[in-house]
């Protein structure tokens, strides 16, 4: 939509729009699931659709900054998988990736039973916590939103601090230290998805670029419908706490990857 001088400030202010909603929706949903039930919620959420009909439908078309569409034909997605493997930026990026939307992006999973069977809280208690994620990943966005250089090896340092916010947060002995913990997560899981977003985009070329951002939503969003049966098993067999610290363990391991294979390309980034 933007053209690639402005993907990096496009993406990371898509995504403080998106953890508003975070930091505003389990709010709402506290208080409707405190009056009127569990019902009303998903209503709300099914006419929610409507308004993104009516914006899509508002959009200028003319206005787009769109690429030429290659025809279609047998085994694109197997030369779209060749190509990612075969430039390790974007196949490292995208397996980082994986790993840390199986184990790490569980917060759907691991928030609500560290609430309910840690802090003996309720709905208004997750609220609380994802709230508190939402707020630290709006404040994120807006620091590294004037972000100039994204390299491959930004990505990684990212990883490695969104696992230690997210390790921290598991073992805080209150609801309220957790929360400050979850604004942390929140800053750090900002940057460094947007870092590897914005990474995706820059390093593809045109005709490849819908293929990776597709292998990226499979591997952010795809990944986590494997990891949630595994991360909630894993808390209700050890605890809760460690439900969420296994996607701390995930993202300091897929950052241990990012930092071999730096060290042996024998430089600062990987072509």
């Amino acid at each position: 939509m933007v053209g690639p001088d402005h993907v990096r400030n496009a993406v990371t202010l898509y995504s403080i729009l998106v953890n508003l909603a975070r930091m505003i929706g389990p709010s709402l949903a506290a208080a409707f699931i405190a009056g009127f039930g569990l019902a009303p919620c998903f209503i709300l959420n099914g006419l929610s659709y409507g308004m993104v009909v009516i914006m899509l439908t508002m959009m200028r078309a003319s206005e787009l900054l769109t690429t030429p569409p290659l025809p279609r034909a047998r085994g694109q997605i197997q030369e779209g998988l060749h190509y990612v493997v075969s430039t390790p930026t974007l196949g490292l990026t995208l397996l980082i990736m994986a790993i840390i939307g199986t184990f790490t992006y569980e917060f759907h999973v691991s928030l609500p039973l560290l609430a309910q069977q840690t802090f003996q809280g309720d709905a208004g208690s997750y609220a609380f916590l994802t709230a508190s994620m939402g707020l630290g990943a709006t404040v994120g966005g807006i620091l590294f939103a004037s972000r100039k250089e994204i390299h491959f090896s930004r990505v990684v340092n990212a990883c490695f601090l969104f696992g230690m916010a997210v390790l921290a947060a598991a073992f805080m002995p209150s609801l309220r230290l957790t929360a400050l913990a979850m604004v942390m997560v929140g800053i750090f899981s900002i940057n460094f998805s947007s870092l590897g977003n914005s990474l995706l985009q820059l390093e593809s070329s045109n005709q490849m670029r819908g293929r990776v951002m597709s292998f990226w939503s499979l591997a952010f969003l795809g990944s986590t419908t494997i990891g949630a049966p595994i991360v909630g098993w894993f808390a209700e067999s050890v605890g809760a706490r460690w439900g969420l610290a296994i996607g701390g363990i995930a993202a300091l391991a897929a950052a241990s990857l990012g930092v071999l294979a730096l060290r042996n390309s024998g430089r600062a980034e990987i072509r």
